[in-house]
């Protein structure tokens, strides 16, 4: 079989399965939901699909009888379906259409739950949701302690020393470090002994700048392990807390104490650790003692022989051990941690359940870990509430004991393109961090006429208590919070439950018709003022940012989407039709354009992140609008049949079927086709 056979088999089936849903859901009078002028629409994105294939097999070369055998069944299959529909009077008929979208559940309708969980997920506050989310970072976060190796410089003698620290080390986070020495005396073993000094442990950074020293004096003499001395230590095991070189935790501590600024916070956020190397110096002596033997014989002829030990030397020992491992295993502190984002449109603002915040947290991210979670909802001259939930890690820096104190600030800061100012705060402690802790408050976000963005932030800074010194460590995030503006739905909850409220008889009266058209006509114009307040900004070359434009564009295209709704709402009388239209326009496209139209402000003014942020809110509610919306099929057939009832009119032929004008552009086309093809 060749390829044109092939593709002869191949027309044929692909024509049938085309034009199965114009027959597939009404066959000798057996109705499945279907009717009207809806029937030619659908009929008509098939059909042309169908000839396009057909036309195709022409085109290369498909002999006359095999497309035409095709043809034929295209036009049978829709004679047949307009015949039937003619004569039984089926064209004049009211019947719901089956399109491709869903109706809107009343529920969903009037409270928007929807809308909610695609913005908001699912991750609402409880103390096991809580509990459960931190347990996710802490298995994240978790390290483990390791040999490292390292290079030596100086004397080394009769002492074995190995040193080890974490796996992962992130951000600047304090951690352990263990050095162990270990006898390996070669004077004789009764005597001999190793005296150590001291023992100083560091890190220098690549400028040659010694970081966080530890010294260990009072260290007892390491002796030969054997019998003698049995009960003296011939192993010594050290352990003590380090951090990463830290110039930024003075600015940490001012950022506590001191009036906060939004440079040195995001300086903070942006923080990087610079290279390192640990260094352990070791300083003392090897006391060695050498055995010596004399054998002597008594009168009587016996030998025997005398062993004594006796003073042979002192070794110095000055030795410095050198490490990268620490910063080869240290990783960028800085890590998102997924959940909601910006903000949830006004109409939520009396929802009190607070949601999970996605965010950036940098700092000793290896020692602190921390969740934010919120008020759904954030709107200029308001307050929100806040739970940031936060735990000390001193899991991560075992075998050292240590505690971890602190004192936090959750700070609100609003800008401008000039600067930034504290408007709202909540300082205090958790004294001991090594517990579940949290705080929870109320943030404003007072505003001004110069008020660009608000910006949360919440700072730690602790100390880590190894009893040598306190190593001290800070910790900040920032959830992705975006305050919006009192842009509230062209169609209120009320209007929603009204509407809902009208259509549950399933018919639509006429002073049902008057009362949703003064809804609509009220949304209408509300939703154009939107509209139109992008639009003179984009006329007027306000955005020059390329993403705010483009951002600016969508907006004006969801708006106008959430306009062809409402008109489209206006004519039906179909209830599901009117609940399903108002539910694309007011909760779908309409709050989709508002959160473009303040994405592109965002991009505008240089704040990415938080237009970002906007921007995906945005797109997931069109993602939504997709359940919701008519199939492509239906959509370019409606398009196609446009186009004919236009040629009717012209023609003055509007009494005739759509279907039997179908059928004769069919045979028009099929015979072109085949006037060409000779």
């Amino acid at each position: 079989m060749n390829k044109i056979q092939h593709f002869q088999i191949i027309s044929i089936l692909l024509s049938l399965f085309l034009i199965t849903p114009i027959s597939a859901f009404e066959i000798g009078g057996h109705e499945f939901n279907i009717g009207g002028d809806d029937v030619a629409a659908t009929v008509a994105g098939a059909v042309i699909g169908g000839a396009l294939v057909i036309g195709g097999a022409a085109v290369i070369g498909v002999t006359a009888p095999v497309w035409a055998v095709a043809a034929g069944v295209v036009v049978c299959a829709v004679g047949v379906e307009a015949g039937w529909r003619y004569l039984n009077g089926k064209d004049a008929g009211d019947v719901a259409v089956v399109t491709g979208e869903k109706n809107v559940s009343n529920t969903n309708y009037i409270n928007n739950t929807e809308a909610y969980q695609k913005i908001a997920g699912f991750k609402q506050y409880s103390e096991e949701a809580s509990a459960r989310d931190i347990l996710e970072l802490r298995n994240t976060l978790d390290s483990s302690i390791c040999n490292y190796n390292y290079k030596t410089e100086g004397t080394l003698s009769d002492v074995v020393i190995n040193m080890e620290g974490p796996e992962k080390i992130y951000g600047f986070s304090a951690f352990p470090i263990s050095v162990e020495l270990t006898e390996a005396i070669t004077g004789s073993e009764n005597k001999s002994y190793v005296d150590i000094d001291y023992i100083s442990i560091y890190l220098v950074d690549s400028s040659g700048r010694k970081w966080n020293e530890k010294r260990i004096n009072d260290i007892p003499k390491i002796y030969k392990d054997c019998e003698e001395h049995e009960f003296d230590p011939h192993k010594l095991s050290y352990n003590v807390t380090m951090k990463a070189p830290d110039p930024y935790i003075g600015k940490a501590n001012s950022m506590i104490s001191n009036i906060p600024n939004r440079n040195t916070l995001k300086e903070l956020m942006d923080a990087e650790v610079n290279k390192f190397e640990i260094i352990v110096e070791v300083h003392g002596v090897a006391q060695l003692y050498k055995l010596e033997r004399t054998s002597h014989t008594t009168e009587d002829g016996h030998t025997y022989t005398r062993e004594s030990e006796e003073f042979d030397k002192t070794i110095n020992i000055n030795t410095k051990l050198k490490s990268l491992d620490a910063w080869n295993n240290e990783k960028n502190g800085k890590y998102y941690t997924n959940g909601a984002s910006a903000s949830l449109p006004v109409d939520y603002i009396n929802n009190l359940e607070l949601i999970a915040y996605a965010g950036y947290s940098n700092g000793a991210t290896s020692n602190i870990i921390s969740r934010t979670w919120a008020s759904c909802t954030h709107v200029y001259n308001s307050s929100s509430k806040y739970r940031f939930v936060a735990i000390g890690q001193p899991n991560n820096l075992e075998p050292v004991p240590v505690t971890i104190t602190d004192d936090y600030r959750a700070v609100v800061l609003r800008l401008d393109s000039n600067s930034s100012t504290l408007v709202s705060q909540t300082p205090g402690n958790f004294h001991d961090m090594g517990v579940h802790s949290e705080v929870q408050t109320a943030l404003n976000y007072l505003y001004n006429k110069n008020t660009e963005t608000y910006e949360t932030y919440f700072l730690v800074v602790a100390d880590v208590d190894d009893g040598y010194s306190k190593v001290p460590i800070w910790y900040i995030t920032r959830p992705l919070i975006s305050v919006i503006n009192n842009l509230k739905y062209s169609i209120s909850d009320e209007d929603r439950k009204e509407i809902a409220d009208l259509t549950a008889d399933g018919s639509i009266s006429e002073s049902d018709r008057k009362r949703i058209n003064e809804i609509i006509d009220l949304a209408e114009k509300s939703t154009k003022q939107k509209k139109d307040v992008v639009e003179d900004k984009q006329n007027s070359g306000y955005y020059k940012n390329s993403d705010a434009v483009d951002a600016s564009k969508n907006a004006i295209n969801d708006y106008s989407k959430a306009l062809e709704y409402l008109q489209k709402s206006k004519t039906t009388d179909n209830p599901e039709d009117v609940k399903r239209y108002t539910y694309l326009s007011s909760s779908c496209y309409e709050p989709a354009g508002d959160y473009w139209s303040q994405a592109a402000e965002k991009y505008e003014q240089g704040y990415t992140e938080e237009a970002e942020a906007l921007a995906n809110n945005a797109k997931k509610l069109e993602e939504l609008a997709k359940d919701y919306e008519p199939s492509l099929m239906f959509t370019t057939g409606q398009q196609i049949m446009d186009k004919i009832h236009e040629l009717k009119a012209g023609l003055g032929i509007s009494q005739v079927p759509d279907a039997a004008i179908i059928v004769i552009l069919l045979i028009i086309l099929f015979g072109i086709i085949y006037l060409i093809k000779r």
